[in-house]
């Protein structure tokens, strides 16, 4: 999902179709009232959960800026995802490269794949 470009400049030639669930993250939005009603009730009980998560920092910590104890867990989350899916790539390589290991040597021995 992302901010509709066209937003900054005032122009919107084309009108937006409802996308199927699985091109989601192909809608352009203006404002948070573009937000399908589902993504619309997880937004706000997430706001809700980030404005406890705050309020609990300046409660316990209060000479730290709660904003970038937030920002700093958002960062540590897209770390921890970008590594996830680096390592499940390179398990993904392993794998091709020991399917075409075995293809090769069936072939090799005469077998026919």
């Amino acid at each position: 999902m992302r901010i509709n470009p066209k937003y900054f400049d005032g122009s919107d030639d084309e009108p937006q179709k409802k996308p199927k669930e699985y091109e989601f993250k192909k809608i352009y939005i203006d404002d948070f009232s573009d937000l399908p009603e589902e993504q619309m009730q997880e937004l706000e009980a997430m706001r809700d959960k980030v404005a406890t998560m705050v309020e609990n920092e300046i409660k316990n910590k209060p000479e730290r800026d709660p904003l970038l104890t937030y920002i700093a867990l958002l960062a540590l989350q897209t770390y921890n995802l970008t590594r996830d899916q680096q390592k499940m790539f390179n398990n993904a390589s392993i794998l091709a490269e020991g399917l075409d290991r075995a293809y090769t040597e069936i072939n090799s021995l005469g077998g026919n794949l």
